[in-house]
């Protein structure tokens, strides 16, 4: 599984880093296999209209084909990224079981 952290109008520094990879490690570990990429784009939306805002947006790429996508935006940095964790977590887990489950056809006529 492949790991990038981007972020702007901030510093991202290791620790930094470190804790946004073991926070979505914790979070996606079960689905590694399933996982061929994680882009996390970390954000400081201060301005004038925003206030003090920190967000978080993930894209997870499947090895199969198609992503899933959440973001989290919070007052402080480790809540947005806590809060995009939880969303993605939740999200891939519907989408893999969805994709697992056997379709129902209809029954065939002649």
């Amino acid at each position: 599984m492949e790991f990038e952290v981007r972020g702007r109008n901030l510093t991202l520094s290791d620790p930094l880093e470190e804790l946004v990879e073991r926070r979505f490690d914790f979070a996606l570990g079960r689905f590694a296999g399933e996982i061929r990429r994680v882009d996390v784009k970390l954000n400081d939306l201060q301005g004038p209209r925003r206030g003090a805002e920190k967000q978080c947006r993930v894209e997870v790429t499947l090895r199969h084909g198609g992503s899933v996508r959440a973001e989290g935006s919070e007052e402080q940095l480790r809540d947005a990224i806590d809060m995009a964790a939880h969303r993605v977590r939740r999200q891939l887990g519907r989408r893999l079981d969805r994709d697992a489950r056997p379709r129902r056809g209809l029954p065939l006529t002649g």
